[in-house]
């Protein structure tokens, strides 16, 4: 059986298809609003007055921030920019169904610490965790160019309607199982969903 190729999309194509946005917006990134209020955002983030969520129409070369109004040192067009594409082994029955995935990304944060998660869409005690289950080999360094690549084991296939997410670390951190603080040092950049 021949490997599966996909192609991500921003995170925010994703969220705003699936949340029947008018506008493509991102939840977790922020730019400058002037007299914007406090606010509940998307995702239940809660944001400091003076910034709303980022929108991919939105000056490009707007800087992107965190909830809490914090530079994340670059601008919306270099965020948008990111792209990648995953490669998916099919089972392998002799390893209980563990399943190799390979992830080649462009365009990310140069020397940014990213870590791979997946959004399971069939019935799992964690819906969401580290695509290798552990947080011990989803996580990795961007190149100085922003390119990176990487092989992980998921233990089980991923079922249809499963999301492969990459996820940003602001702080340069892993998290381990734990994506991290969504809007403050965690940023889901792009995403896949598997047909």
């Amino acid at each position: 059986m021949q490997p599966v190729r996909l192609s991500f999309v921003p995170h925010a194509a994703l969220f705003s298809l699936q949340t029947r946005q008018a506008l493509l917006v991102d939840p977790e990134i922020y730019i400058a609003a002037p007299g914007a209020p406090a606010a509940l955002g998307y995702e239940q983030i809660a944001h400091v007055a003076g910034e709303r969520s980022a929108e991919m129409r939105d000056d490009a070369s707007a800087p992107a921030l965190d909830a809490n109004a914090r530079p994340l040192g670059f601008d919306l067009q270099h965020w948008f920019a990111a792209a990648g594409v995953v490669e998916l082994a099919a089972p392998d029955p002799d390893r209980g169904d563990a399943q190799s995935i390979v992830v080649r990304f462009a365009n990310l944060v140069p020397h940014g610490r990213y870590s791979l998660f997946a959004f399971h869409s069939d019935a799992r005690s964690s819906p969401i965790e580290p695509l290798d289950r552990t947080g011990k080999t989803s996580s990795f360094a961007a190149d100085g160019d922003g390119t990176a690549g990487a092989t992980v084991v998921a233990p089980e296939a991923l079922a249809h309607g499963s999301t492969i997410v990459l996820v940003y670390h602001a702080d340069g951190r892993d998290h381990g199982t734990r994506k991290g603080i969504v809007g403050f040092d965690a940023f889901d950049q792009l995403a896949v969903t598997i047909p």
